[in-house]
């Protein structure tokens, strides 16, 4: 699925790290927290696949793609997608609690505001006009469709909920591609708390390792694998940065 911040440019790097971690540990339970369009957890192989994120229409939309993505609207007009945002908007009002509030289903929205937004980035970002050969919309349907085809996303469980929250079992691998900290925060959670988000990876690295996402972090998180990668801040803005996938674990090694 096309998702803003999407692994899916370094899934052949990243992927054989974890995944050689998975078989060495004989890990059963493999947790991404921050799961956005799902790229990375759907080439993992593990007994157990637990997906999470904040946005609902975001899980929604998953969780209808596994049950019958033929439901799923195949065309997202300028229309459409105005009323879609326009029922988001009641949502988020509501910090996204009371869906008696909007008036389409949810994997509705959520698949108006992820295909049919600019850069697929959800409404903030505004419409994402079609030009005479590209349909953005109908790419991206294509696109998770074919995904969801495949027998590993079908495994993966997904929930709505703050990787705060999640109840994670000892020893389960968790894997983290938070909001970057140098990138513009998401709608979903505009004042994502990093300093919070690093004392959590430290305290849950006591009970389970981790692997991480990031462009930086601090001295104390190990960075495993690099790569310089070219980033876009607006029109005529390039420039570069290193992505890094960081490993934590302090489990007592008695």
């Amino acid at each position: 699925m096309v998702y803003m911040g999407s692994k899916r440019k370094y899934i052949k790097d990243i992927c054989p790290i974890i995944q050689k971690y998975i078989n060495k540990n004989n890990i059963k339970d493999f947790y991404d927290v921050f799961c956005g369009g799902a790229n990375l957890i759907d080439n993992i192989y593990c007994e157990n696949l637990y997906a999470s994120d904040l946005s609902p229409s975001l899980i929604a939309l998953h969780q209808q793609a596994q049950d019958d993505f033929s439901k799923i609207p195949k065309d997202g007009s300028r229309e459409y997608w105005d009323n879609a945002y326009t029922d988001w908007k009641k949502l988020r009002d509501t910090n996204f609690k009371d869906f008696s509030v909007i008036s389409m289903p949810l994997y509705e929205i959520g698949a108006i505001e992820w295909y049919a937004s600019f850069s697929n980035g959800g409404f903030p970002r505004g419409y994402a006009k079609n030009s005479d050969t590209r349909n953005y919309y109908q790419e991206a349907y294509r696109n998770h469709k074919k995904q969801s085809e495949n027998e590993n996303y079908q495994k993966i469980n997904f929930n709505c909920i703050n990787y705060l929250d999640i109840i994670i079992p000892e020893n389960a691998l968790i894997y983290c591609d938070s909001p970057y900290k140098s990138t513009k925060p998401y709608a979903i959670n505009p004042k994502f708390n990093h300093e919070e988000y690093y004392n959590w990876l430290r305290e849950k690295s006591k009970t389970n390792p981790i692997f991480i996402s990031e462009q930086v972090m601090p001295d104390d998180f190990k960075s495993i694998w690099f790569k310089e990668a070219k980033r876009t801040a607006g029109k005529d803005n390039n420039f570069k940065a290193c992505e890094n996938l960081y490993f934590i674990d302090n489990r007592s090694q008695d």
